[in-house]
């Protein structure tokens, strides 16, 4: 297989085909890339809806009678012009979830249009009923605080139930009502929900077991069962999933599992699912199925292009390989041009790469600022409600002038505070005025007198006045006459001290230093005043002529004022520069108007709470999704709002910086594609005489000089590269010297019974290992091997240096001992501080008919005697230091036998220290390698060497085996 490559790459068409192909090859890489990149972000993105969408169902969820109240509200308003229709809307709700409830309904005229239970037998109490609900709703003969008539009250309380209170009345009546009402103190009584608007009305009583049993979740569940694309949702409850699917059983397993933990991610297959912990027995799961993002192909359009740029350099392949002439490629020119190019398309690839990173990250940080700057536009609104404060208080302290010039000529009376209170739009909440001298006290319905008579404010007005005002009445008395007092320095008995104190602590819910500190810190100003947790901005003035005669309270009403500021500024803030759509809810009033029929959205604003303000999640809105910013009022509670920006301008914004990014990266391709033509170009001549050289230079011709290139680089180039082709030509010689100073077998050398062959390998051409063959005198053979000191030049001089000692003291071959001393001498007389001589050498001398040879040793390895037979080997140990390196003399040389069939082998540590090598090791080797021809020996060693991977080595290696041959 690695030969068919090899062969194909080898062929001009394959090369040229995959030269043309590697723009196309890095480019599909780098959509691979991104690709990759764009799923991840999209799964990331789709968690975060999936856990937004949890979420708001498990708002629903916990919220089971809210969610009711809501749908119920939507039927109405949607329906409310057609009396059969919504007669239909909700019979059908209340059927589809599996809800029984008694329905009446009346129109305009007040005439019942539909009622599911008996209402003839009282036909008369219900007529009182609706028309009492009808002029509440109008404002016509009750105003929003003003009390039920007694016998009207108890005739509600008859059909609607003993708990229906007055203080229900603008909660139900108009919707507003979280909750629905309960009708009486037993569990299975039946809930109210009850809305007119424009007298047209109908009440819902609801049977409490079918809403014990009703789950708000499994609702939104079933009608938006097929509204996500990739998410599903289950509701868990009591060990049951809803809806059924084939993926129950895992998730009802999963869910006894995890049951106790609160919102977290989990990872089941291909699918991520969050699971919201609802109470002991139920929980919510959103499923989000990876699958189809991870099969989605973002670049599907831009895979077009790429089969075009891919059909395009497949054509420009053709047309090289059939008109271009094959010079052409091996031009270096063409082959740095193809160079520079493929380079460079690497670089763009990794500019790709983090540009997608920087867009993705450009991505995150544009929504965080949006999320800033909506959050603090929002904030800004949230404090311009304050304006509708100050409009409010500028009016009343526009009228207070009247207000005390009618106080100093009558006192408080009814005319007083009538003609105040015409003067304030919106109305006022609520309204005292406490006087520090006088008896009389007022409120916005009556005046106390200092005979205890009560004077209505409203003189048509014949009922008597409810109980609870008279009490807030003489609360408000007893709290700022005690103020008055403090301020005009006047004492107080003791009676009113303990009253004013318990008021203190009933009224502010704190003691009196406290409530006494933040009056003065805010008089003239807004302060917080009410009874019990019905406590109210209010602004609280002195008036006085001489000294403090009067202390006013009037109470604001919040939703008045958000209303007003609401309508006056809706339209303002949606021209806002930033581009963000504001809605607002106030009470039950939403803004712009247009968003009153759209459930969703609506939903969204009633759900905002303390807890939720500053949040962001992503809705759809008018269809399209919108980045939502959620606010609940701090300057005025009943004030709730929401930023919308659209994603799509985000994403535009993305795409026009992606745009920037291919402009950019395709300016790059083109400057670098020029500057690769200049480059090739001003390099191609030099590195085309530096070829030639290379040429020369393995060719061995070492007289080939480069022309001079110049004083740059390439001008040294050529000098280190002729200075080089001199030191070769040098080294060449000295390799041929040093050829002829060691002998060269090439096959098995035979004395008397003695066979052996040696051989060396240099690192280079120049080695440092040196073996000889000598014979002695007295008819005796012997065979020298060392090591000389370094490698190269030096090595090699080193080594004639031994030749020439080795002849000059051919008298001592036959004395080992003498042989080895005048060596000695010889390397100790020559040696100087620049160049230390030393080697290692050893010396084996073998005589005919005799098993018996000497041997001495300096320093060298200790050779390895092989007994084929017996299976074994040993080491001649002989320790001595080399020669040049002490003035002693070498000790006399040793005697061993070389018996027929055994060998002896001689080498240098260039095989020991090969890496993994060791003595031991080697041994084994050279008796698993033994043969009895010396040259097939040295040949096996060698190859099972190669075969191990014992290849590499820091040094030369000689190895000169020595058989004695079998008779």
């Amino acid at each position: 297989m690695i030969d068919l490559i090899r062969r194909l790459l080898k062929s001009r068409s394959i090369r040229i085909l995959l030269l043309t192909n590697i723009p196309v090859f890095l480019v599909y890489v780098g959509l691979i890339l991104i690709n990759q990149r764009m799923q991840d972000r999209e799964i990331d993105d789709s968690v975060v809806r999936l856990k937004a969408k949890c979420d708001a169902l498990a708002d629903s969820a916990v919220n089971t009678e809210h969610f009711i109240c809501s749908r119920l509200r939507d039927i109405f308003w949607g329906n409310w012009q057609n009396p059969q229709r919504l007669h239909s809307s909700f019979s059908e709700f209340l059927v589809q979830n599996k809800l029984e409830a008694e329905v009446i309904a009346w129109d305009q005229s007040g005439k019942v249009v539909f009622c599911n239970f008996d209402y003839q037998r009282k036909q008369e109490q219900w007529q009182r009923a609706i028309a009492v609900l009808s002029d509440f709703r109008r404002g016509i003969k009750y105003s929003r605080d003003e009390d039920i008539p007694a016998d009207e009250l108890l005739n509600m309380r008859k059909l609607l139930g003993n708990l229906f209170f007055a203080r229900q009345m603008y909660g139900c009546v108009n919707s507003s009502s979280p909750i629905l009402a309960e009708t009486s103190f037993s569990k299975e009584s039946q809930k109210l929900w009850l809305h007119v608007f424009n007298d047209v009305g109908i009440i819902v009583f609801l049977k409490p077991g079918r809403i014990n049993d009703f789950s708000a979740v499994r609702s939104e569940l079933a009608s938006q069962r097929y509204e996500h694309k990739w998410f599903r949702f289950f509701h868990y409850r009591k060990g049951q999933i809803f809806p059924d699917s084939k993926d129950n059983e895992w998730l009802q397993s999963l869910c006894q599992k995890i049951s106790g933990n609160f919102k977290k991610l989990y990872e089941h297959g291909s699918n991520i699912l969050y699971c919201s912990y609802l109470n002991e027995d139920e929980m919510l799961i959103g499923v989000f199925d990876r699958t189809p993002l991870l099969q989605k192909d973002f670049f599907a359009e831009r895979k077009n292009l790429l089969i075009g740029l891919a059909a395009f350099t497949n054509l420009l392949a053709i047309f090289l390989f059939t008109l271009v002439p094959v010079s052409f490629y091996k031009s270096l020119k063409t082959r740095l041009l193809v160079l520079f190019v493929a380079s460079s398309l690497l670089p763009l690839l990794a500019f790709a790469v983090i540009a997608f990173n920087y867009v993705q990250e450009y991505r995150g940080a544009r929504i965080a600022e949006i999320n800033r700057v909506s959050l603090r536009f929002l904030q800004k609104i949230d404090e311009g409600t304050g304006l509708a404060y100050s409009d409010q208080i500028n009016t009343l302290r526009k009228y207070l002038p009247v207000l005390q010039k009618d106080l100093k000529e009558n006192g408080i009376s009814k005319g007083a505070i009538s003609r105040f209170l015409a003067g304030q739009k919106p109305e006022l909440r609520g309204f005292f005025l406490v006087g520090s001298q006088t008896a009389e006290i007022g409120c916005e319905d009556a005046v106390f007198t200092r005979t205890g008579v009560v004077e209505l404010v409203e003189s048509e007005e014949n009922r008597p006045l409810h109980p609870a005002k008279r009490t807030q009445v003489k609360a408000t008395d007893i709290v700022f006459k005690s103020f008055l007092a403090a301020m005009n320095k006047t004492s107080i008995s003791d009676k009113q001290g303990l009253e004013a104190e318990m008021v203190f602590d009933s009224i502010g819910q704190t003691d009196k230093f406290g409530l006494i500190q933040s009056y003065f810190e805010t008089l003239d100003g807004v302060w917080n005043y009410g009874f019990g947790r019905n406590m109210y901005p209010s602004y609280i003035t002195l008036l006085k002529s001489d000294h403090y005669d009067y202390n006013l309270i009037a109470m604001l009403d919040e939703e008045e004022l958000a209303m007003h500021f609401a309508e006056k500024t809706i339209v303002k803030l949606g021209r806002n520069p930033f581009g963000i759509k504001i809605l607002l809810k106030v009470g039950h009033h939403y803004f712009p108007h247009e968003i009153e029929n759209d459930y969703k959205t609506r939903y969204q604003l009633d759900i905002i709470t303390e807890a939720k303000s500053g949040s962001s999640s992503i809705i759809d809105f008018n269809g399209e999704d919108h980045l939502a910013i959620a606010l609940h009022g701090f300057h005025n509670r009943q004030l709730n709002l929401m930023a919308l920006f659209p994603l799509s301008e985000i994403e535009r914004s993305v795409q026009s910086l992606s745009f920037n990014f291919w402009l950019a990266g395709i300016l790059s391709a083109m400057v670098v594609l020029s500057l690769s033509l200049l480059i090739s170009r001003t390099v191609t001549e030099p590195i085309g005489h530096l070829r030639k050289g290379v040429n020369a230079l393995h060719d061995r011709n070492f007289r080939y000089r480069l022309p001079d290139l110049g004083r740059n680089e390439f001008g040294h180039l050529a000098d280190m590269f002729n200075q080089t082709l001199s030191d070769m030509d040098e080294l060449q010689v000295a390799s041929l010297v040093q050829e002829k100073l060691i002998p060269q077998f090439e096959d098995d050398q035979h004395w008397h019974d003695i066979c052996f062959f040696g051989r060396t390998e240099s690192l280079d051409d120049l080695g440092g290992d040196y073996f000889d063959q000598v014979e002695t005198d007295d008819g005796k053979i012997g065979f020298l091997l060392g090591d000389v000191a370094g490698h190269g030049v030096a090595a090699s001089l080193l080594v004639a240096f031994v030749k020439a000692a080795v002849l000059r003291l051919k008298l001592f071959y036959a004395e080992p001992q003498t042989f080895f001393n005048e060596l000695n001498r010889l390397f100790r007389q020559t040696k100087d501080k620049k160049q230390q001589k030393f080697m290692s050498l050893q010396y084996t001398a073998f005589a005919k008919d005799s098993q018996e040879f000497s041997f001495i040793n300096a320093g060298h390895c200790f050779p390895v005697r092989v007994d084929p037979v017996a299976a074994e080997t040993e080491l001649l140990q002989m320790i001595s230091s080399p020669l040049g390196t002490s003035r002693k003399d070498y000790p006399p040389p040793m005697t061993h036998e070389l018996t027929a069939g055994q060998a002896l082998v001689m080498y240098s540590d260039g095989y020991v220290e090969m890496p993994g090598m060791s003595f031991e090791l080697f041994q084994s080797i050279l008796l698993q390698c033994y043969d009895s021809s010396p040259k097939q020996y040295f040949d096996n060693v060698n190859q099972y060497l190669t075969r191990q991977g014992y290849i590499q080595s820091g040094d030369d290696k000689t190895l000169l085996i020595i058989l004695r041959k079998k008779v």
